[in-house]
């Protein structure tokens, strides 16, 4: 998913939704075990980005939601 140019969420190889999301939110998410650090392959999860697991899939629009918010807000 995009906003214009810059995407926002993605469905990664396990089926998790990845969204990108303020640093100090990824935290906040992966403390409370709502998701995990992401790495697009490196092996180093990045900083704005979490995956939400299936566990919370009725969640996942309002995530999207959340970090479209985000990037849309982002020059």
């Amino acid at each position: 998913m995009f906003v214009g140019r810059k995407m926002f969420a993605v469905l990664d190889r396990t089926g998790e939704l990845v969204v990108k999301l303020p640093p100090e939110r990824v935290q906040e998410l992966i403390h409370a075990k709502v998701g995990r650090g992401w790495s697009p392959g490196s092996g180093l999860p990045l900083k704005e980005y979490v995956a939400i697991s299936l566990a919370h899939c009725a969640e996942w629009s309002r995530f999207a939601r959340e970090a479209r918010a985000y990037m849309g807000g982002r020059s």
